[in-house]
């Protein structure tokens, strides 16, 4: 009986943690699993415990994965290759990320995000200055960087050309 008590305990303070840790920002499964095993809870308890986290709703890795992809694309303007990378980083399945990357590749023209990044960011360009070597590397490095593909990178760098 007080070893039952014990445990039904510990899986309490172990979704204590996690509520605490997720009232911050929604996470993913793994980053809540990270944290519980940091805090030092037992397997056993981290399953319990995410298992019914997620039967409440708190945790889903779907839901999760498209929030942040988007909210990714609107406000940081990145392209897929780094949204795919911070989703792996936090642990999200290769299948949720193919969804989820699918998915925002119909609702999103990562294109047009690609020219909107550049006229951001390089906004005291003018266009004939993108054809000038220096700066057009300075362009591509920094879509790059954003995670845009070469595919999206030689269009926006061959439309802005052709409005010359």
């Amino acid at each position: 009986m007080k070893r039952k008590k014990k445990a039904g305990n510990e899986i309490e303070k172990a979704k204590e943690t996690a509520f605490h840790f997720l009232s911050y920002r929604p996470r993913s499964v793994e980053e809540v699993r990270r944290k519980l095993k940091e805090k030092g809870f037992s397997p056993p308890t981290i399953k319990r415990t995410l298992t019914r986290i997620k039967e409440l709703g708190y945790l889903n890795d779907g839901d999760y994965a498209y929030m942040l992809a988007c909210s990714s694309i609107e406000n940081k303007q990145w392209g897929i290759v780094r949204i795919y990378n911070a989703l792996v980083n936090r642990g999200i399945s290769q299948e949720i990320i193919a969804q989820t990357i699918a998915k925002i590749k119909e609702e999103y023209d990562i294109i047009q995000i690609a020219r909107q990044a550049l006229e951001t960011k390089f906004s005291y360009l003018s266009s004939h200055q993108h054809a000038d070597e220096k700066i057009r590397n300075k362009v591509i490095n920094y879509l790059r960087r954003k995670g845009f593909s070469w595919n999206t990178i030689f269009s926006v760098i061959k439309s802005s050309a052709d409005c010359t």
